[in-house]
């Protein structure tokens, strides 16, 4: 019985150990960088995924570093990869894999998933800290949409799961507010923008009720804009950016969001699957960089 017990701890070890080299096949491995929140992790693990469909290999995803985000590590949700650590046998395997993409603006789209499908042994996305601006970000909604069903049924499944005593209303819509590190320098990040969209919302009839999705930080400011609005309004407000996904999520009427991947992605995971919400952004999604732009669907209305 002693041996048998060794043999199984062997055993167990040595998959251990297999798991945190990445696995005995070829990978595809995700290095973002430090301070990466959930809706940008969201778009790369995305870009990862269809990449997988392409080459078979496993996704291997490093740990988000220095979050200011949110201290939560979110790589359990993503059933389609592994979490890998940052060995000293693991920085080796990713110095040597072969890159995807040398080419620039990543963030803007402009890669071909078709241009890697035959490359041999291990490939690494564009790193999110590569110098320029926002490369391996993966902020484009037209090069993931071939795999957004399936991330979606992936995910909202879960965040069901975890939240199923969070009840949202029907015929809800949701309005995301972030300002933060916009402060100052973006028009949507001000009330003008807010309460330009809760006006369009006015003659939605499919829209009755409208969340107002802020983390805590945020809930002060909110309340003292006096938004007007002839829907009914609901505050949810709360640290936990997975609930705060869920809610969003379960926003299947509409959305408004401001230029944040996180709102962008809770209309994508909600409002997105039902073609007759109504989905806002702003036009101009970074003043500071006017030709960054996620390509959203036509059917999205930016104001």
């Amino acid at each position: 019985m002693r041996v048998k017990s060794r043999r199984r701890r062997n055993r167990r070890s040595k998959t251990r150990r297999r798991r945190q080299r990445g696995g005995s096949g070829n990978c595809i491995f995700v290095n973002w960088g430090p301070a990466i929140g959930l809706g940008n992790q969201l778009f790369i693990y995305s870009a990862a995924v269809r990449v997988q469909k392409k080459t078979g290999k496993d996704i291997c995803l490093f740990p988000v570093e220095n979050n200011h985000h949110s201290s939560t590590d979110y790589r359990p949700m993503f059933k389609h990869a592994k979490s890998v650590e940052r060995t000293q046998d693991m920085m080796q395997r990713l110095e040597a894999a072969k890159k995807l993409h040398e080419n620039e603006f990543v963030f803007y789209g402009n890669w071909d998933v078709e241009e890697i499908a035959s490359s041999p042994g291990n490939i690494r996305l564009r790193d999110t800290n590569t110098p320029g601006y926002m490369d391996g970000y993966y902020q484009n909604y037209e090069s993931i949409q071939d795999v957004i069903p399936e991330i979606r049924d992936e995910l909202v499944s879960q965040l069901k799961e975890m939240y199923k005593d969070t009840p949202v209303k029907e015929k809800a819509a949701f309005m995301h507010v972030r300002r933060g590190d916009l402060i100052g320098s973006n028009e949507h990040s001000k009330p003008e923008y807010l309460q330009a969209a809760l006006k369009y919302m006015d003659d939605i009839p499919g829209v009755e009720v409208i969340y107002v999705i802020a983390n805590p930080a945020e809930s002060q400011w909110c309340k003292e804009q006096n938004f007007q609005t002839k829907k009914q309004l609901e505050w949810f407000i709360d640290p936990d950016e997975r609930k705060a996904m869920y809610v969003m999520s379960q926003c299947s009427a509409g959305a408004i969001i401001s230029s944040s991947t996180f709102g962008a992605w809770g209309a994508i995971l909600g409002a997105d699957a039902n073609p007759g919400s109504t989905i806002l952004y702003p036009k101009v999604w970074s003043p500071n960089n006017p030709k960054a732009v996620l390509f959203f669907p036509a059917r999205w209305i930016p104001i």
